[in-house]
């Protein structure tokens, strides 16, 4: 009964982990392809300049 806890505990555990590293890498992606860098420091956007 012990070893069935410690295993059901393992893949809980496990799972939570696995969704959140997915969501902080897919959170990531998303910043990066919605906020380029002139964005984020409040620039304009190079085709801009010119």
């Amino acid at each position: 009964m012990n070893l069935i806890m410690f295993i059901v505990g393992t893949v809980i555990f496990s799972a939570y982990i696995f969704g959140v590293v997915w969501n902080i890498g897919f959170s990531i992606k998303k910043s990066k392809k919605e906020y380029g860098y002139y964005s984020r420091h409040h620039q304009p956007e190079q085709d801009e300049l010119e």
